[in-house]
């Protein structure tokens, strides 16, 4: 028999499945202040309004128009009652707890997070000192309303009854990520004449002006990389952990990203992080690379402090961490404890770009996908690996060796393939036909040389050079390291180089102040220079391989803009002309006659939540003839995703382009929104 059309399909909150008119359902909500709402289409603002009347109070949507509503009446049959509403419901405690921990034996022992509605202090402290008294856990942390600890299977149902929780999920053990990269890059950071000459601009960038914070396994400030210019900031550790880094990892991230020159004897001279004047904001929450840590620090907190120190504020965040999959494991979801974490804190904060490491699980074969838990977040830019052009005498990653696997062809030392090691995505998605591309972006990964701290345990060092099969001249100051770990850092440095440059006066339009540049313009700036790397789908490198002659180009041609989208505001639309195609003078660009494309970026930092909560579409037009003639093209991408990209191609010299920002549902408030275009 042919299933009814018309029967109410499930409702879906963290895999489990739920029917709106299902028996066991309370009729009102008189036992709860939280409701479900499905509505038959996309809210509309009219739509909004009606609910806001209704005394409902939208939190979160989750997808398949579905929202996370509180609500302090109990009659539900007037909600059922509005025209545009299919259903409403009580957010039944069954839905609470993700359902992949439902599965095991009752007496199982599970690392959890309990998320609450409120991330009030006093709200934390009540639910948690109530865990307290009922279960008695070992060891229980509560802060900014997220309560981590360590219980028995069987007592989720139990904690899931309190109204004021709203997700319990898995705290998934986490562990890290494990020039050449810069001249890859296009940000050629060397003494090299040729580089310079060709690229002042460039090469006269240093990331001035911006401070990086490295949250990782510490960082060994007494290296040369560091020592005696003034670059760190602050220090901050969580947990009982010295100032040192013991592993060395964090030391190399934070040198990829900022060291100064230093020199690594024989061939490896004048190793440079990419901004080498940027200020260093050291955070140490990990202490060994190469074992998981279940971290029991709230994430909103870790990410939120350094934006917040006004003795040294970050506002570029680089993160080469998160958890590992495993071959039939599960894919990492976005979860309520972390990725909506991290969510929250860019969206509070948006002049902090919150950079990622996509994962170094790209051999995994089932999940297909690996990607998910922070690097899915919306509003992070989560970069994955290609691979460098220097020659590698071995790479192993999960013990698995790159070099034996896959050298053959020469594939290990060309920059024009994304490594296998790098994980893929697309993110799980929160609904029907929304699906965000991650990785956004990729950058070089293998073999890096950068600082080895002089604090690393010996049996540390040892993995690390067996991994590597490589060691410079000096190798009591410098080591090779492979992973997106290396590549996510080498993206921050480029970001405080941007940073730097739009503050600069010497682009065609005026400098833009330090307050005015968000992580939304950074991150549509860094997407849409990326080039495509043949031969490999989206799901491997995103957006492309970051090329910073192109970032440079969009700034000083003045090629983007960035603003503020109110709260049910009107459509924000740009008009330009498409640039002439001859000339050599500073404020001209030339183009050969077949290479007049368009290409336009728009990135908004969306409010935290797995869907998007504020849906908005990026409009591309292109126009023929003076003002007001019939458009030739217009290109409306997908507002279910909060980067989006169109192309034009073959544009007349002159030709108008007009870029539009319109609202296509959702509204949880106003954010911040960025264009970028490049025209080439």
């Amino acid at each position: 028999m042919a299933p009814d059309p018309t029967a109410p399909h499930p409702i879906v909150v963290h895999g489990n499945a739920i029917l709106p008119n299902g028996p066991s359902l309370p009729k009102d909500a008189s036992g709860t202040n939280y409701i479900l709402i499905r509505t038959l289409d996309e809210l509309t603002e009219e739509n909004l309004k009606v609910l806001m009347d209704h005394k409902v109070d939208l939190l979160w949507k989750l997808g398949d128009n579905v929202s996370l509503c509180k609500y302090l009446p109990s009659d539900l049959k007037k909600l059922q009652s509005l025209g545009f509403v299919e259903s409403a419901l009580v957010y039944d405690e069954s839905l609470k707890v993700r359902s992949g921990l439902k599965n095991g034996n009752a007496e199982d022992a599970v690392n959890i997070s309990v998320v609450l509605f409120d991330f009030d202090l006093a709200t934390t402290t009540r639910i948690t000192n109530r865990i307290k008294t009922e279960l008695n856990p070992d060891i229980i942390k509560g802060l900014d309303g997220v309560i981590n600890f360590k219980t028995v299977r069987k007592n989720l149902a139990q904690i899931a009854k309190h109204d004021e929780v709203r997700a319990i999920e898995e705290n998934l053990a986490i562990g890290t990520h494990n020039n050449v990269s810069a001249v890859i890059m296009g940000v050629g950071r060397s003494n090299e004449a040729a580089f310079t000459n060709k690229y002042p601009r460039i090469a006269a960038l240093t990331g001035a002006g911006s401070v990086i914070a490295i949250c990782d396994t510490g960082v060994d400030t007494n290296h040369a990389a560091f020592a005696g210019h003034g670059t760190v900031v602050h220090r901050a550790k969580y947990g009982p952990f010295t100032d040192d880094d013991v592993d060395g990892h964090g030391t190399h991230v934070a040198a990829t990203a900022l060291g100064r020159t230093a020199s690594a004897g024989g061939t490896f001279l004048n190793i440079t992080g990419i901004a080498p004047g940027a200020g260093l904001y050291a955070q140490k929450f990990l202490l060994l690379s190469n074992q998981e840590n279940v971290d029991l620090y709230n994430k909103y907190s870790l990410f939120d402090e350094p934006a917040k120190d006004h003795a040294g504020s970050a506002n570029i965040h680089s993160n080469s961490w998160g958890p590992t999959v495993h071959q039939d494991s599960n894919q990492p979801v976005y979860g309520a404890h972390d990725a909506q974490q991290l969510d929250r804190a860019a969206h509070d904060n948006p002049n902090v770009l919150y950079i990622f490491s996509a994962g170094n699980d790209g051999e995994v074969t089932a999940p297909a996908a690996q990607i998910g838990s922070y690097a899915s977040a919306k509003n992070v830019l989560t970069v994955g690996a290609c691979y460098s052009q220097r020659p590698i005498k071995a790479m192993t990653i999960h013990n698995v060796n790159y070099k034996e696997r896959y050298d053959t062809a020469g594939a290990v030392s060309n920059p024009d393939r994304v490594a296998p090691f790098s994980s893929k995505g697309p993110p799980l998605p929160a609904g029907n036909n929304e699906q965000r591309v991650k990785p956004d972006v990729i950058a070089p990964g293998a073999s890096i040389l950068s600082a080895r701290s002089s604090t690393c345990r010996p049996e540390i060092l040892t993995k690390h050079l067996q991994a590597s099969g490589d060691v410079p001249a000096d190798a009591n100051q410098f080591l090779f390291m492979s992973g997106t770990s290396m590549a996510a850092p080498a993206v921050a440095g480029m970001a405080a180089l941007l940073r730097e440059a739009l503050r600069s006066n010497d682009n065609k339009i005026a400098a833009v102040p330090p307050e005015s540049i968000t992580s939304a313009l950074l991150k549509a700036i860094i997407i849409n220079s990326a080039g495509t790397l043949l031969g490999f789908p989206e799901t491997r490198q995103g957006y492309g391989r970051v090329n910073m002659e192109k970032a440079l180009t969009i700034v000083r041609e003045g090629w983007f803009y960035s603003g503020e989208y109110g709260f049910m505001g009107n459509p924000i639309e740009i008009e330009r002309f498409f640039p002439v195609a001859t000339g050599v003078a500073h404020n001209q660009v030339q183009f050969p006659p077949n290479q007049r494309n368009l290409k336009v970026a728009m990135v908004y930092i969306d409010n935290d939540g797995m869907a998007i909560q504020d849906q908005i579409k990026l409009i591309v037009h292109a126009r023929t003839g003076t003002q007001g003639a019939a458009d030739r093209v217009e290109l409306g991408m997908d507002p279910k995703t909060n980067v989006q990209q169109a192309f034009l191609i073959n544009l007349a010299v002159g030709q108008r382009f007009t870029i539009r920002a319109q609202r296509a549902g959702g509204y949880r408030g106003s954010t911040y929104f960025a264009f970028a275009w490049y025209c080439g």
